[in-house]
């Protein structure tokens, strides 16, 4: 007679902000001044340009834009730095507690279009934390054992998976949990 252990796949969606110390001790540089350096020079070309939008990071890509190429450049590679970071710290700490964890999905915020308009009061400011190259969008597909999801999958979340990323991170913010069987 063998026995049988059913393994329950899941996929957790979070937003996880790279502490910035981890960064600047890594990397050399603090994510937040990049952002706001790199916002200054976009509020800038928006105001000579009048194009009522700050567009996406990848607008700046073709060097002789107006932002500094050099810039682009390091941020490109602290936002590498972050998706490793990330990446490696949340399958490192979640093998741990589950049966098999697998990044499926990162985004880069800072990749992403602003969410913010020129004429809001504190655009340079939110501007400047968009561009900071320390918040990532990371789907994880994961599997456990049935016995670990007896309780259900809140219950997994919190009692499990937050505690074991919790120190790595600066910030946690929990998009979906979903069992997908």
């Amino acid at each position: 007679m063998s026995i049988s252990i059913k393994v329950i796949p899941f996929v957790v969606g979070v937003e996880l902000t790279v502490p910035s110390e981890v960064i600047e001790a890594n990397m050399g540089y603090h994510p937040g001044a990049l952002g706001e350096f790199f916002a200054r020079q976009v509020v800038a070309m928006e105001a000579e340009q009048h194009l009522g939008y700050y567009p996406a990071f990848d607008n700046y890509r073709p060097y002789g834009q107006p932002v500094e190429p050099e810039l682009v450049i390091l941020i490109d590679q602290v936002a590498d730095f972050s998706r490793r970071y990330a990446e490696q710290e949340l399958k490192r700490r979640l093998t741990r507690e589950f049966t098999k964890v697998n990044v499926h999905h990162t985004q880069i915020m800072a990749y992403a279009m602003p969410r913010v308009l020129p004429s809001e009061k504190q655009a340079q400011r939110q501007l400047g934390e968009h561009f900071a190259p320390d918040t990532l969008r990371i789907e994880l597909l994961i599997e456990t054992t049935e016995a670990a999801m007896r309780r259900g999958i809140d219950d997994l979340i919190k009692d499990k998976f937050l505690p074991a990323i919790d120190s790595a991170f600066s910030h946690i913010h929990l998009l979906k949990a979903v069992q997908t069987q």
